[in-house]
This record gives structure tokens, sequence and C-alpha cells, in this order.
């Protein structure tokens, strides 16, 4: 019996922490907290970098850009990456904010600083045959990786 009289005391003495008449106003505050997670999205919103060539020689652009967003609510960092640097024996390059993605810089990277709402990257596309001959005809692909990461 007496170990339950200390439970009700004790209890009523954290419940009631604020004490006093109730009038005119008695008062006290709940707080609370909120941890949210990092996160991020990333989004492809094009079909991609398409060359089109006849295989003449000359410079050329792609005929689309590729754009993708990334929408993060923290610092980010980007990294985009070729896949296979080696995907066509000519001369190329993809630009990015700034950036240049070729043969021998397959990789670039840059940090996006927390804002609110989508941010649009825009990726264009550069290709050089020197030669008609330095090319054989056919199909070439490859990917550019987009990878995020907190920073």
């Amino acid at each position: 019996m007496s170990l339950m009289l200390v439970l009700v005391l004790v209890l009523g003495a954290t419940a009631f922490a604020v004490e006093g008449p109730p009038s005119p106003l008695l008062k006290d505050t709940i707080p609370i907290e909120a941890t949210i997670g990092a996160y991020a999205q990333v989004l492809v919103v094009s079909d991609g970098i398409f060359f089109d060539l006849e295989g003449k020689a000359g410079q050329f652009d792609s005929l689309t850009n590729g754009v993708f967003t990334v929408e993060a609510n923290c610092d980010v960092k980007l990294t985009l990456t070729l896949e296979d640097n080696e995907w066509v024996p000519v001369p190329y390059k993809f630009l990015v904010e700034g950036y240049e993605i070729t043969k021998s810089n397959a990789s670039v990277g840059w940090n996006q600083l927390y804002a609110k709402g989508v941010k649009e990257y825009t990726v264009k596309g550069w290709i050089e045959i020197p030669s008609i001959s330095s090319i054989a005809a056919g199909d070439y692909e490859t990917v550019i990786e987009i990878t995020v990461e907190e920073l």
C-alpha cells in the first residue's frame, strides 16, 4: 500500500509541475521537435543526347540535349561520370554547368547548396569527325551516370 502511495505522489508531482490557483490563468508548454532526414531526387526529363551524323568530316553539336533535375533538402554533391570514355574513337565532349566531360576527363562534379525548389541542368554534346575514315559506320552508345550525395 505504501509503494502505491509513493507512485501516486511521484506521478502527481511530475504531471502538475506548474502549480498555483488556476485563476486568473495557469500555463505550461509542451516541447515539440522534428528531425527531418536528408533526401534528394534525381529525375531525367529528356530522352537523352542524340547525334545523327551522316559520316562526313566536321564538328557537330548534338541534335538534342540531356536534361535532368535535382531536388534536395540539404547541400549535395553532384557527380556526372561517363560510363565508357572510349565509346567513340573520335574527339567528343559533353558540357554541363561549365564543366567538360571528355575522353581524358570522364567525371565532373560540383556542389549544389540547399535551396527550395527543383534545379534543372542541361548536358550538351559535341563530336568531331576528323576524317571520313576515322570512325566506322554504325551505332555507338554509352551513358552518363548522375550521382547525388549529401555533403
